[in-house]
C-alpha cells in the first residue's frame, strides 16, 4: 500500500455523479418518511443503474490510472482492482454514494473484508500517506502500525490479510530481493553511460507489483538506522541516484496523462438533465 494522488475530474463528470447523488437522496428521503425498509436494495439499485453511463466510465478510467502498477488493489496491491469501490460503504453511507472522494479500486477480498469491519479511521491511501501510520517489515513483508498511530492499527484491524495472507507477504520479500537488485543494476548501466538500457529498466522497476514496498525503502532512508533496516548497498544506490526518489511520483502522473484523454472523451459524451 501507498500514497495515491487523487486525480482532478472534469467539472462535467462531477456534475453528473452531484446529479445522480442528488436523485438518489431524494428518493430516500421518501422513503425514510414512509418506514419503507428497502434503502439498502434502493442504494444498489441507483449504483447499478448508473455504473454504464459516461460519467462513470471516467469515473473508473481515473481509478485505474491512480492504481499503482497496472491498475492493481488500492489496499494490497496483489491483485487487479476488481471493481469501483465505495470507502465508506454505501449500504451504510448511501449519501457518499457517488461522491468522488469516497471512490476507489480494490479487489473483491479486501472489499469484503472492509465493509464487515469498517469504521473511519481506516486508511485511505488516496487521503493519507500510509507510511505516516504502517512500517513495513521488509525481511517478513509484514506490516505494523507505527507507535501511538491509531490509524495504523485500525487499518491492520479491518484489513487482516494484509499480514495474515501468506501470499501478500510472500509478495512483498520478493518484490524487496528484486528491487533491491534491479536498483544496482539500473545504478551500474546508468554508471557505464548504457543510458538507453538504464531506462528501459526504470520502466519494469516503477510497475514492479507490490510497489509500496519502493515507497516504504523511500521513507524507511530518511529514518534512524536506515541502513541497518535497508543495506548499505541499496543506501549508496539512493545515495548516487537521488533521482530515483521521485521516480513513482513521476510514473503516477505518467499514467494520468496517458489516462486524461479518454476521461475527456467520456466527459464529453455525459448527457446532463435539464
Amino acid at each position: 500500500m501507498r500514497h495515491l494522488g487523487r486525480i482532478a475530474l472534469p467539472r462535467r463528470v462531477l456534475d453528473a455523479l452531484r446529479a445522480y447523488q442528488n436523485r438518489l437522496d431524494r428518493e430516500l428521503a421518501s422513503l425514510r418518511r414512509t418506514g419503507a425498509p428497502e434503502l439498502v436494495a434502493i442504494t444498489e439499485g441507483a449504483w447499478e443503474r448508473h455504473r454504464s453511463t459516461k460519467a462513470v466510465t471516467a469515473v473508473v478510467l481515473a481509478l485505474d490510472a491512480m492504481a499503482s502498477g497496472r491498475a492493481r488493489c488500492m489496499y494490497c496491491e496483489d491483485s487487479r482492482g476488481c471493481d469501483v469501490e465505495h470507502f465508506r460503504p454505501k449500504a451504510r453511507f448511501p449519501g457518499h454514494t457517488f461522491t468522488w472522494m469516497n471512490l476507489l479500486k480494490v479487489c473483491t477480498d479486501c472489499n469484503r473484508q472492509k465493509d464487515a469491519a469498517f469504521n473511519a479511521q481506516l486508511l485511505d491511501p488516496t487521503v493519507l500517506d500510509p507510511y505516516d501510520h504502517l512500517l513495513l517489515t521488509f525481511s517478513t513483508g509484514r506490516y505494523r502500525a507505527r507507535q501511538g498511530s491509531s490509524r495504523g492499527a485500525a487499518t491492520l484491524r479491518i484489513l487482516p490479510r494484509l499480514n495474515h495472507a501468506q501470499v501478500l507477504q510472500e509478495g512483498r520479500r520478493d518484490a524487496w530481493v528484486k528491487l533491491k537488485e534491479l536498483l544496482s543494476r539500473f545504478d551500474q548501466l546508468t554508471e557505464a553511460g548504457d543510458h538507453a538500457r538504464a531506462s528501459s529498466l526504470r520502466q519494469v522497476i516503477v510497475r514492479l507489483p507490490f510497489s509500496g514496498v519502493f515507497a516504504a525503502a523511500l521513507r524507511a532512508s530518511e529514518e534512524p538506522g536506515a541502513a541497518t533496516v535497508l543495506g548499505a548497498d541499496f543506501m549508496a544506490v539512493l545515495k548516487r541516484r537521488p533521482e530515483l526518489r521521485r521516480w513513482l511520483q513521476d510514473e503516477d502522473k505518467a499514467r494520468a496523462t496517458q489516462a486524461d484523454p479518454g476521461i475527456q472523451d467520456a466527459a464529453r459524451r455525459i448527457r446532463l438533465r435539464r
